[in-house]
């Protein structure tokens, strides 16, 4: 029996997703990766449970707003948002960093 019994795997309680938050310098990108694996790890829970997590443990920002104001019914719909906010960051991100090498080069040759 205890064979069986060290055998089996062992899934979280829905409400574990509740303790999944976004950290104050983590990347929306990386916080819906973590939040995601840890969604794989939880007994099946229902779209509303887990949407509710994840704007609970979201940190701030534009995707927070965007998810008060019109709030998703299904988790894909909640994924597709993100995604939309993410691909935004990455682009802005993207443009801080070319402008912050094209002002350190302007400052060295000029």
């Amino acid at each position: 029996m205890s064979y069986f019994i060290a055998g089996q795997k062992y899934s979280k309680p829905s409400t574990y997703l509740f303790t999944v938050k976004q950290g104050m310098n983590e990347s929306l990108r990386d916080y819906t990766n973590r939040f995601t694996k840890e969604s794989m790890q939880v007994e099946a829970v229902e779209d509303k449970i887990s949407i509710a997590a994840y704007i609970s443990g979201l940190y701030s920002g534009q995707l927070l707003f965007a998810l008060t104001k019109e709030h998703p019914t299904t988790i894909v719909e909640l994924m597709l948002k993100a995604q939309q906010h993410m691909n935004a960051e990455d682009a802005l991100n993207a443009r801080r960093l070319r402008d912050d090498n094209f002002d350190s080069q302007f400052y060295q040759t000029g």
